[in-house]
């Protein structure tokens, strides 16, 4: 545990709850980014995009755990609330790169 005098904020989480075996779903969705591709996985859905954001993919992690059936047009309520989402969690990851938050 961090102490608390340290009131930033942080861009990930602990898991070592998980590694315990003490949480079994996530309080809230997991961004990732890694060159052009983005990914934004929650507790049933996974938004993903290969070209920085342009298109995206949808899948459903509990119906579909191989990720081969692409839900994003029929789900594009789904895919804008996620990329939203995604969008605030890069803002946050740029601020933190920027040592705003220190």
């Amino acid at each position: 545990n961090l102490p608390e005098a340290i009131s930033r904020p942080y861009d990930g989480i602990s898991l070592l709850p998980v590694l315990e075996g003490e949480v079994k779903r996530r309080r809230r969705p997991i961004g990732f980014h890694s060159k052009n591709q983005l990914a934004l996985s929650g507790n049933r859905y996974k938004l993903y995009s290969s070209d920085a954001g342009k298109t995206w993919e949808l899948y459903d992690l509990i119906k579909d755990p191989g990720e081969k059936n692409d839900l994003a047009a029929d789900k594009a309520d789904t895919v804008k609330k996620m990329a939203k989402t995604l969008g605030r969690w890069q803002a946050a990851c740029a601020r933190s790169d920027a040592g705003e938050d220190y």
